[in-house]
């Protein structure tokens, strides 16, 4: 009887998704990192089941890996400490590659969080803050001044105004790309554009 149920509890496959990189970098330093993960909203589940949870981790791809549920936090008591209901799991299998890929996410992460990238438009720095770079406004007026003696990692502005702000850096003695983009196609291009930025980067 038992039997039957623990079945379908183990079909069952939660989707644990991080909306921004500082996000990521809090649910790690809470749970991953001591072989858990808190899920909220599986606060319906029964202590000891296990289910599939499937991880994705961006740039790195999705991992499905099985945990078993250590404790549950339901709505009340999840209110009275300001927190959201959930389970929090033990990790007890975990596919090929998903201990690597999670270390080079956290290491991309890290390094991101230690460039700045000057960004034209609110979209674009909605995408890289997200993505976890430090980012601060391009100003064409100022952008020499912003270039000497910084370390900058990139500017990232609307490919229309690329060639003006490239124009405006080559009096500069610090050499900066100047990369033009529309961020709602070319989202991913740019990520790896400046991943490889930053791995090239001396020091």
């Amino acid at each position: 009887m038992s039997s039957d149920r623990q079945d379908q509890r183990h079909a069952t496959v939660l989707e644990v998704r991080f909306s921004s990189a500082s996000e990521f970098v809090s649910e790690y330093a809470e749970n991953l990192s001591a072989g858990g993960l808190f899920v909220r909203r599986a606060h319906n589940l029964e202590p000891l089941s296990e289910v599939d949870v499937e991880i994705n981790l961006p740039g790195s791809g999705r991992f499905v890996v099985r945990a078993r549920v250590a404790h549950v936090l339901d709505a009340d008591t999840a209110a009275r400490y300001n927190r959201q209901p959930g389970a929090g799991m033990q990790l007890v299998k975990t596919p090929a590659g998903f201990q690597d890929a999670l270390m080079e996410h956290l290491g991309r992460l890290g390094r991101r969080r230690d460039s700045l990238v000057l960004v034209e438009d609110s979209a674009c720095d909605t995408v890289l803050s997200t993505a976890g770079f430090r980012t601060e406004l391009a100003e064409l007026d100022r952008i020499v001044e912003r270039t000497i003696g910084s370390k900058l990692l990139a500017i990232v502005v609307n490919r229309p105004s690329a060639k003006a702000f490239r124009d405006a850096i080559a009096i500069s003695p610090t050499r900066i790309p100047v990369i033009g983009c529309n961020v709602a196609v070319d989202e991913e291009p740019l990520l790896a554009e400046l991943d490889r930025l930053v791995t090239a980067r001396p020091g």
